[in-house]
């Protein structure tokens, strides 16, 4: 999983807008990122975080401006360049955490993995600390455990770009600063990261976009 990503990464929103129902809920909003960057989004809620981010994976349209992506090759599919980490935890209650991790793994696998399926997954199971629990079935699992499992799916595939809603919520400080451990690595290969959060994370060298003003700064 120390797989190193690409040096053409990047990402580029040009004057990004986004209406429902006839309404603009995010306008003028521009920013850019490559490999080994980190952006965090902030502002109160209703001010278009989640959006932004649901933007970005392609689960919403949006109205005006432009979004550049490239991976490797200009023409590379931003579903297989993204990870979504979203509030949901996208668990099948009646699978254990193996057959849930081995699902994703294989739906979410991309042509150029190191490893097996199963290796992965084992791998992912022993760096968040569910290994013990394998073979639980996944309903049992608490809100904290639940929100592991999440991160695992993050190593299981090797997607340069993390897209991640509140991540460290419901987390205890040692599975924080797992989180936290994680990203840090993610960058060091070359990955990248959009986050969305209320309080900082405690990750260094990271560029943050304030929705209230439409300011991008950079945190050293």
């Amino acid at each position: 999983m120390g797989q190193a990503f690409s040096h053409a990464l990047h990402v580029a929103v040009h004057d990004l807008r986004v209406e429902r129902s006839g309404r603009c809920v995010l306008s003028a909003v521009s920013f850019e990122l490559g490999g080994g960057q980190a952006l965090w989004l902030r502002g109160p809620n209703g001010a278009g975080k989640s959006t932004i981010l649901r933007v970005l994976a392609g689960f919403l349209p949006y109205q005006g401006g432009r979004i550049d992506l490239t991976v490797d090759e200009p023409h590379d599919c931003a579903r297989d360049a993204i990870h979504f980490l979203g509030y949901q935890d996208a668990l099948k209650s009646t699978l254990s955490l193996r057959e849930n991790l081995s699902f994703w793994a294989t739906l979410l696998s991309r042509s150029d993995e190191e490893g097996t399926c199963e290796e992965r997954v084992s791998m992912a199971l022993r760096t968040v600390g569910l290994h013990h629990l394998a073979m639980l079935l996944a309903g049992y699992l608490s809100a904290g455990q639940k929100k592991r499992m999440a991160l695992a799916r993050l190593l299981v595939t090797q997607r340069p770009i993390w897209l991640m809603d509140e991540p460290s919520l419901t987390l205890d400080q040692e599975a924080h600063d797992l989180l936290v451990g994680m990203m840090s690595a993610h960058r060091a290969r070359g990955g990248m990261i959009i986050f969305a959060s209320h309080t900082p994370l405690g990750l260094a060298d990271v560029h943050h976009y304030d929705l209230r003003s439409g300011v991008k700064n950079h945190d050293d």
